[in-house]
This record gives structure tokens, sequence and C-alpha cells, in this order.
């Protein structure tokens, strides 16, 4: 599990397990301390996700809704 600065806050075993952390905001800081986060948004990378038709190989078209 990784903070906002991409710092590990815990790590798991290869076994199954449960992973539990309290995060504690005002440890932190701001995340984006220039306040202007959203000028670094880079929808170009995301446009797929939020596509309302989507081709898959084999020929198969998903779209949403479905027609």
């Amino acid at each position: 599990m990784c903070g906002p600065h991409g710092d590990i806050i815990l790590a798991a075993r290869p076994e199954e397990t449960l992973l539990m952390v309290d995060i504690m905001p005002s440890e932190y800081g701001p995340t984006h301390p220039e306040g202007h986060y959203l000028k670094n948004r880079r929808p170009e990378l995301y446009q797929k996700l939020v596509d309302m038709q989507a081709e898959f190989d084999g020929g198969y078209t998903y779209r949403c809704p479905p027609e």
C-alpha cells in the first residue's frame, strides 16, 4: 500500500493477506502544493475508459448502453 507521494506504507506477504493501515492526512500535507492539479490531467490516457463503444480482438464490439 502506498501513500499519496508514492511512499510504501505497508507491504503484503506472498500468501493471502489482509492489509489494514491508518492513514493520517495531516502527516502528508498537500499533494499538489501549487493548487493546479487539474492542469496536470491527461485525458488522452484514459479516454478509452469512458468511450461508449470498444472494439475487441475477434470482432467483438461492446456498446454502452447495449443496443
